[in-house]
């Protein structure tokens, strides 16, 4: 086990962040000094804000507004256009996808009650999965 796993502190883009200051900001938040639909709304709106700066004005809207059924559709039609060889790059690709999706469904449904502005953000997730599809397949 390393030293920093071993501190509860993880290092990303040379910033380190501390399990402590994770627990703090549930924390905060369980207690109701911050509002969960607050976080995700301005999430939601940063997140769609840095994604059309830039990936630009020639991608459509479904990179921001895609659902669950969508995803898995264009995912399925993928398969049926090239049909990858089973167990294949494109093969597993396609499989992960998929999969990400469906653990992205669940866990909106598991926190939609609370969080009413999930769908929103789970939308724009399908939508940032399929331009990665998309991208990466031309």
């Amino acid at each position: 086990m390393s030293p920093a796993s071993m501190s509860g502190s993880v290092r990303l883009n040379n910033k380190r962040f501390t399990s402590y200051t994770r627990r703090s900001n549930l924390v905060r938040a369980a207690t109701g000094q911050s509002s969960n639909t607050h976080v995700v709304k301005e999430q939601y709106t940063s997140v769609r804000q840095r994604a059309q700066r830039e990936l630009g004005a020639n991608v459509g809207l479904f990179a921001f507004d895609t659902s669950y059924a969508g995803l898995s559709d264009w995912i399925k039609q993928e398969r049926m256009a090239r049909l990858p060889h089973k167990g294949g790059s494109w093969d597993r690709v396609l499989i992960a996808a998929h999969y990400f999706a469906a653990q992205v469904s669940r866990l909106s449904d598991a926190i939609e009650s609370f969080t009413p502005d999930c769908e929103a953000a789970s939308n724009l997730l399908y939508g940032q999965c399929l331009v990665l599809l998309e991208v990466s397949h031309h």
